[in-house]
Order: C-alpha cells, then structure tokens, then sequence
C-alpha cells in the first residue's frame, strides 16, 4: 500500500524548496492523492511536478502500479510531461483558484474531496467554465428527469460520471444513438436550441432553465469518421457549457462559413 505523502518534507542539495500543508496557502499548487498540499507560483507548476515525481519516487510508482500504468513506473522520459504523469497517478493542479478540467486525474480521492470542500474550491471544466455552484444546480433538475431515472437505473457508468462529477465530459465511441439519448434526458427541461452543421459533424446546443443561473447549456458533438468505402466510424461528446464558450467556438467557424441556426437570442 502506498504511504502518505509527509508534511513539511524539504528537498535537499536544490535551488528551491517546496513546503507542504494541509491547508490551502497560495492559488497554486499541486494536490496530492492524500489531501496534501503544495503551494507554487504560477510559472512553478511544472518546477513542482518535476520535484514531486523526484521526491516521492516511490509513493508515485505505486500509484501508476495501482493505476496499471506500468509503462510510466520508474520512468521520467522526456515525452511525458512530469505534470501528465501526476495527473495520471492521481494528483491534481490548482491554479489561479480553481479545478481546471484539464488538471485534473480522473477520479478524485476521498481525501482529495475533503481538501476541496474544506477550501471551497471551483471546478471549472474547460468546456464552459461552469462553477461547482451552476452544476449543483443542474443537478438537482436532472437527477429529477425521468430520462435520467431510466439511464441511471441501467447503471450506465457514463452517465453516473457526468452526474457525479462537474469535470467530465461523456464521450460515447461508435454509440450515437445512446448518446442522443442520454443528450435528450439531459435536456429535458430545456428552454431553446442552437445547431451547426459541418460537413462530418453536428453540434447542438440546449440551454437549461435552472434556478438563478440563465446561462448553462447542455452541448450534443456528433463526429463521423467514416469514409464512404469503410464501415463508418462515429462519436459523440457531451458537455457542459455557456454563452461565451459557444459564441467563442461560433465565431471561429464563421469565418469559414458555416452559420448556426435555431434561437439565436439564447446567446446573447
């Protein structure tokens, strides 16, 4: 079993030290599996992946075993990032405040949720940047859906991912039709509709009436891989999103023109 991370450990022979607590100290700072803490400056947060992967050899390797990622065991290679292999044995990156998706492991411990709740951080997933608040929120609507009820009750793990935890995104591989679906159960209280479409995909867009907060949607990504002389190939992602991530992605597309259609308003 791997052991915790100790507080206060100084690293010797180095430039620079890096302090451990269990309380948050600074915006920055890599969280452990264990709940600990480990402040950095911005530009640090690479500096302190590389001393953490150093310094804690042993308790990291026995991470990625349990993860079975033994291709990563004992090895520090230039072709994956010190702040990658972290992420993948469980650590996650605060920055600036917050619980960036894309700093994130795949599952929190539960270690690692007492260390977020008692700071009251925010998860902001890089699909909209949604709070932790407006996700609660949308939780409350759609764990009420009957949609929901009926994929839940399927014990769909895709599903119960999304439901529990504000930083992922479901992404359904060769499976459109139950993506569709679990879109459809997700958006059943929804209060208007925007679409694109592209030449091998097509997004759509529904935005959720929920309490206090006007600016959440849901987003339906349909991609074909496919080619005509080939079995076709598809995907489908769904996420949480709002008005400045689409309009963003919109305006982007705009310029090779390809123009949504439906309520526009809801975007403004």
């Amino acid at each position: 079993m791997a052991t915790d991370v100790s507080v206060g450990e100084i690293r010797p022979n180095s430039e620079k030290i890096f302090e451990s607590s269990r309380v948050k100290t600074a915006p920055d700072g890599w969280i452990t599996t264990n709940g600990v803490f480990y402040p950095c400056t911005p530009e640090e947060h690479d500096e302190l992946a590389k001393y953490l992967l150093e310094k804690h050899k042993p308790f990291i390797d026995s991470l990625l075993t349990q993860k079975e990622h033994y291709e990563l065991v004992g090895r520090r290679t230039d072709d994956k990032p010190a702040r990658e292999v972290l992420k993948i044995a469980g650590f996650a990156l605060l920055s600036d405040d917050q619980l960036a998706e894309s700093n994130l492991p795949e599952v929190f411990t539960l270690r690692q949720l007492d260390f977020v709740n008692r700071n009251k951080l925010v998860f902001t997933p890089k699909s909209g940047q949604l709070s932790l608040e407006e996700y609660q929120s949308f939780l409350e609507i759609v764990k009420e859906s009957e949609g929901i009820k009926m994929l839940v009750d399927r014990k769909n793990k895709v599903v119960r991912r999304f439901l529990d935890d504000p930083t992922k995104t479901i992404h359904i591989q060769d499976n459109d039709s139950f993506a569709e679906k679990v879109f459809n159960a997700l958006t059943e209280n929804s209060t208007g509709e925007v679409s694109l479409k592209l030449r091998k995909e097509k997004l759509t867009w529904k935005h959720i009436d929920l309490p206090d907060h006007d600016d959440v949607f849901v987003e339906y990504h349909y991609h074909d891989h496919g080619y005509e002389d080939v079995t076709p190939q598809t995907e489908a992602f769904i996420l949480l999103t709002n008005k400045q991530a689409i309009n963003e992605y919109l305006d982007e597309k705009k310029k090779t023109g390809n123009f949504p259609k439906g309520d526009l308003n809801l975007l403004n």
